[in-house]
C-alpha cells in the first residue's frame, strides 16, 4: 500500500526531474527575468496535462506490441537523458579527471537494482529522500538570499509575450511529461494534481531565487545557472565551497526518475539480459553523445521538443487503445 506520502514524494522528484542541466538554462534563455510568470503558467499548463493523464490514460496497461514498444522507447529515452546529464553534470563540476563510464554505469546500474525491489521501494526511498533534498534546497536558497536583488526583475515584462508562452510551454512539458511514467500506479486524480502544483511552487521558488541572485544577464549565460548560484553560498562567514553537497539533490531527482523508468520497463520485458543490453547501449551512447558536442548542444536545445513528441506519441497510443478496449 502507497500512502498518501509517499505518493507525494515520487511526484515531486519526477516534477524536478528535468530541470538539471535543461529546464532552468533553456528557459531562462527565452524569457530571462520574466521567467518566474512563465513558471506560474506553465504550472497551470503542465496542471492541464496531467489531468489528461489522468482522465484518459492512467492505470489503462495493455500488451499489445504497439503500447509495448512506445512504452521501451519512452523509458529508454528518459533513462538516456538522465545518464546523460548526470554525466555531464558529474564531469564539469564533481570527477572532473574521472572516466565518464565510471560515473554513469554505477549510477544506472544502482537505479535498475533499487527498480527490482519494486515499487514499494523505490517510493519508500523516495520518502526517505524528500526532507533531506527539501532541507537542502531551504538552506543554500536562504544562504543566498543576502546576494538577491529586487532589481534583477525590474523593469517587469520587458520580454515579448510570445516569448513567454514560449517558455510556459518548456516548463509545462518538463514538468509534466515525465509523469507519464507513473501511468501504471494508482493516483488519485486530485492528490496527483495538487502534488505537482505544491511540487512546481518549490520549482518557482528555486528560479526566483536564481534569477534574483545571478541577475537577468547572468542567467541566459551559465549552463547550470542552479548549481553557479550555489557557488556564492557561505554559511557563518567559513563554511564554503559545499555547492558539492548540495548539488547531490539533483541527483536524486535523477536517480528517482531513472529507478521508475527501470520498474516500468522491468514490468513489460521481465528479462534481465534485454535489460542488460539496454544498459550497455544507454552506457555507449551517453559516452558517445557527451564526447561529441554537437549532438549534445542538438539534445539541449531541442530537448522540450523531443519530450512533447515523444509524449504525444505514448499519450496517443495509450489512449487509441483504450478507446478500441
Amino acid at each position: 500500500m502507497i500512502t498518501n506520502k509517499q505518493k507525494f514524494s515520487l511526484i515531486y522528484f519526477i516534477t524536478n526531474s528535468f530541470f538539471l542541466a535543461s529546464g532552468y538554462s533553456l528557459i531562462f534563455k527565452v524569457s530571462g527575468k520574466d521567467t518566474w510568470l512563465s513558471m506560474i503558467l506553465g504550472t497551470l499548463i503542465g496542471a492541464f496535462f496531467i489531468y489528461l493523464m489522468n482522465k484518459y490514460i492512467f492505470n489503462k496497461n495493455s500488451n499489445n506490441i504497439l503500447t509495448k514498444l512506445v512504452t521501451y522507447s519512452f523509458h529508454i529515452f528518459i533513462i538516456f537523458i538522465n545518464i546523460l546529464v548526470v554525466r555531464i553534470f558529474a564531469t564539469s563540476f564533481f570527477l572532473t579527471k574521472t572516466p565518464g563510464i565510471v560515473i554513469t554505469l554505477p549510477f544506472i546500474s544502482l537505479a535498475f537494482m533499487c527498480s527490482k525491489k519494486g515499487i514499494n521501494t523505490i517510493v519508500k526511498m523516495s520518502e526517505l529522500l524528500l526532507p533531506i533534498s527539501l532541507f537542502l534546497i531551504t538552506i543554500s536558497m536562504i544562504a543566498v538570499l543576502k546576494d538577491g536583488s529586487i532589481n534583477s526583475f525590474l523593469p517587469l515584462l520587458t520580454v515579448p509575450k510570445r516569448k513567454i508562452f514560449i517558455s510556459s510551454l518548456y516548463y509545462g512539458i518538463f514538468t509534466a511529461i515525465p509523469h507519464l511514467m507513473l501511468y501504471n500506479i494508482n493516483i488519485d486524480e486530485k492528490i496527483h494534481i495538487k502534488s505537482y502544483i505544491y511540487s512546481s511552487l518549490i520549482s518557482i521558488f528555486i528560479g526566483i531565487i536564481i534569477i534574483s541572485t545571478l541577475g537577468p544577464y547572468l542567467i541566459k549565460v551559465f549552463r547550470f545557472p542552479e548549481y553557479m548560484v550555489l557557488k556564492q553560498i557561505k554559511l557563518f562567514n567559513f563554511i564554503e565551497k559545499i555547492e558539492n553537497l548540495i548539488g547531490l539533490v539533483w541527483f536524486f531527482d535523477l536517480f528517482m526518475s531513472s529507478s521508475v523508468c527501470f520498474y516500468n520497463l522491468n514490468k513489460v520485458i521481465n528479462k534481465n539480459f534485454i535489460i542488460a543490453i539496454i544498459i550497455a547501449s544507454i552506457v555507449y551512447f551517453v559516452e558517445f553523445v557527451s564526447k561529441n558536442y554537437e549532438y549534445a548542444n542538438y539534445i539541449y536545445k531541442h530537448l522540450p521538443i523531443l519530450l512533447f513528441i515523444i509524449g504525444s506519441i505514448f499519450f496517443i497510443i495509450f489512449y487509441r487503445n483504450k478507446k478500441s478496449s
